[in-house]
Parts: C-alpha cells; structure tokens; sequence
C-alpha cells in the first residue's frame, strides 16, 4: 500500500494543470459543496437543533474537503481520467475521481445515469486493452467484477423506478443502457478476437432488452404519454437513419379525449418513436466509438452499424 501511494505521488509531481483545468476544478468542487449545504438546510430537524446528526456530518467532513481539493489541483484526478487497469493511477480514476462524482448524484434517475456512464468508461477500457492484447490480463481479476456490478447498479434503478410507477423514466434509462451496451459490443465483436469479454457482455444485452420489451408491454395499458410532438421534434433534429426517418414519418398521435380507448395507439406510437431514437443513439455513439478508438487503432477498419431501427 505504502508503495502504490508513494508511486501516486510522484505522478503527481509531474502533473501540471493550466487555468482552464484548474478553473473547472473548482467549479465542480463548489457545486458539490453549495448541494451539500443545501441539502443540509432542507431538513427539518435542523431548525431545532444545532447538532443535528447530518450538521455533525457535514462538519465533520470539512477537514475531508480540504484534503480533496488540494488533491484535485494537483492535478492527479486529471491525469488519472486516461489510466487503465495496471496503471499507477488507475485506482485513483475508480476510487476516487468516480466515487467523488458519485455522491453527487441524488434521485434514482441519476444515480442510473451515472452508473451507465461507468459501465460504459469500463467497456472502453476493455476496447482500448483488446486492442493492445492485454485484456486477459485484466478481464477476470478486474473489470468484468467492475462492470457486472456497475450494470447491476443502474438496473435496480431502473427496478426502484418501475415500482414507482415512473415506467417512462424507467424504459428512457433502460434504453440508454441498450444501446451502450449493443454498441459497444458490436465494437468489441470486430476487437476483441479471443472472446474474452464478448460473451458475458451479449449476455448483459440480452438481459437488458428483455426489460425493456417488459417495460413496452407495461407502457401499452400505462397512463396517456403525451409528449409525442415533443418526442418527434427532438428526433427530426438528430440525424438519423433512413429507417427511423420512415418510422418518425409514420407515427401519428390519435386525437384522445376521456370518452374513448386510443390510449393503446397512443402508447404504441410512442414506443415506435423509442424505436427510432435507441436507432439513432446508437449510430452516434457507434460514431463517437470509432473516433475515439481512431488514435488506438493500428490497422483495423472502424465499426459499422446497421441501418435498421432496434428492437
């Protein structure tokens, strides 16, 4: 332990960041903290009592924040943000700069959103270690733990959101998590030639398009969506692909009124429009994928999506 800190600390030293870097750090650290206070003062209790147990807290992390931001400046968290797993500073990027982004992240629609995104800077990882043929080293041992735990988390969010009847919420999350997913299994298809990870990470698709194919029976008989306008705007702004264009095209709101029983067609044009946008997200992010692996490559082609819309 004595070692790997030592050896944190003089990457450190070698780390310098410009005004811009630092300006952001501190931006990000302001926020945490004015949240921190605020959810302080939304409590009750504190009216009543000087030393109510989440004041005690929060005090008693100053000393802790202090520590942080200094930490920060250094410089470490940035240049840990580029490490893999066997780097020096890679346990810096897992335990400490995303756990650190972790506590800001309050409703379960966040939390969701975040461990996504943690589940998805895993997969690149995996890509960029396939890529150099040192993902075996890594895969069992690290991060195929790291990432079943992270889908895992986002999923009982998306479960905790299902109960409450928040089935819009829900299926909009779940679909994020599918087209991450798919994408970046369709990438690691074409890299990642021994198997390692592909076969654990098809099995995650499926499990994920399972839930939302359940989370579409529900929204059938569910409440009117009546963001079906809004929905289609957003798309038509997006470019998408010639197959979603047709579905954008075809989807039409019935009028509804309380005297009739369209809610179903409503419902069911909605899902369509979900068709459309994982489609499209899908093709973005498989395009981002490409242009951040173009650095990485040596000679192999970049990965192509087909143009059809998801299910």
């Amino acid at each position: 332990m004595d070692k790997e800190l030592k050896d944190i600390i003089n990457k450190a030293k070698e780390v310098r960041l410009n005004v811009e870097d630092k300006a952001q750090v501190r931006d990000n650290l302001v926020t945490f903290m004015n949240k921190e206070v605020e959810s302080v003062r939304n409590e009750e209790l504190v009216r009543h009592s000087n030393w109510h147990p989440k004041i005690w807290f929060s005090f008693a992390r100053v000393p802790a924040m202090a520590v942080l931001s200094v930490f920060l400046v250094t410089g470490v968290s940035f240049a840990a943000e580029g490490s893999l797993p066997g780097d020096t500073l890679y346990p810096v990027k897992v335990n400490f700069n995303e756990e650190f982004q972790s506590l800001i992240a309050f409703s379960p629609e966040s939390k969701a959103k975040f461990e996504i995104k943690r589940a998805e800077r895993r997969l690149e990882e995996v890509e960029r270690l396939a890529l150099h043929n040192k993902l075996e080293a890594h895969w069992k041992d690290d991060l195929e733990v790291r990432l079943e735990e992270q889908i895992e988390r986002a999923s009982k969010h998306v479960a905790m959101l299902e109960e409450k009847g928040q089935l819009r919420k829900a299926a909009l999350i779940n679909d994020r998590l599918e087209v991450v997913l798919s994408v970046h299994d369709q990438i690691l298809t074409d890299l990642d030639t021994k198997k390692i990870a592909t076969k654990k990470i098809k099995e995650r698709v499926k499990k994920v398009a399972a839930r939302r194919k359940a989370l579409e029976k529900k929204l059938l008989t569910a409440k009117m969506i009546d963001k079906l306008p809004e929905e289609k705007k957003t798309l038509v702004k997006k470019k998408v692909t010639p197959k979603a264009i047709k579905v954008i095209k075809d989807v039409k709101a019935p009028k509804v009124n309380k005297q009739n029983l369209k809610q179903r067609e409503y419902n069911k044009a909605y899902i369509k429009l979900q068709q459309a946008k994982r489609a499209t997200d899908k093709r973005i992010l498989l395009k981002k994928a490409n242009q951040r692996l173009k650095s990485f490559r040596l000679k192999t082609k970049p990965t192509k999506l087909k143009d059809s819309v998801s299910r």
